[in-house]
């Protein structure tokens, strides 16, 4: 069921980064190895937290909500200009109290913000957490 909220934002994230010609690598702590893509590109994870039966009766909802997590991803070395322009960007895209329905589900964003950069040897990575809910039936 939760995998209709994933796709939910992952549509939502595709159709921004086609839209910006950007590249997207899926899933990017698959493997515990860092792709190597040259340019700005992003990167995304879902983090899902602990579901909450709404109702005990069997057609009852669930109230799913976690975080899905966008990593804004840039060349050490280059201007971090263009990362946090980005940044902003996705930020204004999933804005609080967007509703995002795919395949049934409906996924409400609560809130997005951004974390400190990381940086390792080849990436400058910034974090942006979407927090999200949906209530979705059994």
């Amino acid at each position: 069921m939760t995998i209709r909220i994933e796709q939910a934002l992952n549509q939502k994230l595709n159709t921004y980064a086609i839209t910006n010609s950007l590249t997207v690598k899926w899933g990017f702590y698959q493997d515990n190895i860092e792709p190597s893509i040259i340019g700005l590109h992003l990167r995304q994870n879902m983090l899902k937290a602990e579901t909450v039966t709404v109702g005990m009766e069997d057609t009852g909802s669930n109230d799913h909500n976690g975080i899905y997590q966008i990593m804004v991803c840039g060349e050490v070395g280059e201007p971090s200009g263009p990362l946090k322009t980005e940044v902003d960007s996705i930020l204004a895209e999933f804005k609080r109290g967007q509703r995002i329905t795919y395949n049934g589900a409906t996924v409400i964003i609560e809130k997005a913000f951004e974390a400190p950069s990381l940086v390792s040897e080849a990436y400058q990575k910034v974090p942006v957490s979407i927090r999200y809910r949906a209530f979705l039936s059994n």
